[in-house]
């Protein structure tokens, strides 16, 4: 997006013609116009101009109610407005929310630990190791049933199992032995 291939400065651009006051008048594409509007790309293919950011951005022919059209769908080549038609595309609420996404995008790229998807992950990451901080002391003392009563927190799925199993009974119980706790588990919970 940053680095866009232009034509050299020293490239003769196609004059078109134009009937000016009833006279023939050849106009051309102007190399300055590339300097002066940053989005603005001109196809030697196809001889004509586009917003490269409307292009790459826009989602389907129409945009906030605006219709896509010359600089965007198809080239622009009426060089006699040009200057005017420029300024009025950069004014479009379209183009706008283009650039918009076309700097976010940008940025994205520059600077990746900023994205969103990054963010999420780092959010996971910083809740996987709180919650293994929390159960860890429960894993070192081997307490099984601080460990489903911990996990059984926000799951209701599990905290149905549990009930339908009446495993939230033993969870109430004084603690017994470690075998009379896995012998109740293999009874009621497997």
């Amino acid at each position: 997006m940053t680095r866009i291939r232009m034509p050299d400065i020293s490239y003769k651009f196609p004059p078109k013609l134009y009937i000016v006051q009833n006279k023939p008048k050849y106009l051309k594409f102007q190399y300055s116009w590339l300097l002066r509007f940053p989005w603005l790309v001109y196809s030697i293919k196809e001889n004509g101009a586009f917003c490269r950011i409307c292009v790459a951005f826009s989602k389907s022919n129409v945009n906030n109610g605006q219709n896509l059209g010359a600089l965007v769908k198809k080239k622009y080549d009426n060089w006699r407005n040009a200057i005017v038609d420029f300024k009025e595309h950069s004014n479009k609420g379209y183009h706008i929310t283009c650039v918009l996404s076309s700097d976010h995008y940008i940025d994205v790229m520059k600077h990746p630990g900023k994205s969103i998807t990054c963010k999420i992950e780092t959010g996971r990451a910083e809740q996987i190791r709180k919650n293994r901080k929390n159960i860890s002391p429960i894993i070192q003392t081997g307490n099984f049933r601080e460990i489903l009563r911990y996990r059984a927190q926000g799951d209701d799925h599990l905290k149905s199992f549990l009930e339908a199993e009446d495993v939230l009974q033993y969870l109430q119980m004084k603690p017994p032995t470690l075998v009379e706790s896995n012998k109740y588990l293999y009874v009621h919970a497997i």
